[in-house]
C-alpha cells in the first residue's frame, strides 16, 4: 500500500483501494445460440424452381423467432420482397411482419371449453 497515493487517507487504509489493486480480466462472457435452419424447394407446373429459407430461434417459454425469406428477396439484388419475420408462442398468438409489403398481422389463438367441447375462436 503507497502512503504517497491520494486514496492513503486513515480511512481507508482499513481497505485496500481499488485504484492500487491489479485484478487478472475476467473471462469473456460466451453463450451459445443455435438456429434451426430449413431450406426449401418448390417447382410450379411450368417446371419453375423457386427456392427459400427459413431461420428460427427458440426464446423460451415456448417463443420462437422465424425469419423467412424466398429467392425473390436475393435475385437481381437484395430486395424486402417475400421477407418475413414472425414472433410466435405457440397456442397463444403470432406477430407476423411482411417487410416487403409493411403488413404487420396479429394472430391470437383462444379456445373456450364448452362442457366436453372445445371452441376455438377467430378473430
Amino acid at each position: 500500500f503507497d502512503e504517497t497515493h491520494a486514496c492513503a487517507s486513515a480511512a481507508t487504509r482499513a481497505f485496500l483501494c481499488t485504484c492500487c489493486v491489479q485484478t487478472p480480466h475476467p473471462e469473456p462472457f460466451r453463450m451459445t445460440v443455435t438456429f434451426d435452419v430449413k431450406p426449401n424447394l418448390r417447382v410450379n407446373q411450368d417446371r419453375k424452381a423457386s427456392g427459400g429459407i427459413q431461420i428460427s430461434h427458440d426464446l423460451g417459454n415456448d417463443v420462437t423467432l422465424k425469419i423467412r425469406a424466398s429467392d425473390n428477396t436475393v435475385r437481381g439484388g437484395l430486395k424486402t420482397d417475400d421477407l418475413h419475420v414472425d414472433f410466435v408462442r405457440e397456442g397463444h398468438f403470432e406477430l407476423n411482419y411482411d417487410i416487403g409489403n409493411n403488413a404487420p398481422t396479429v394472430v391470437l389463438h383462444t379456445s373456450a371449453g364448452i362442457k366436453s367441447k372445445t371452441l376455438r375462436m377467430k378473430y
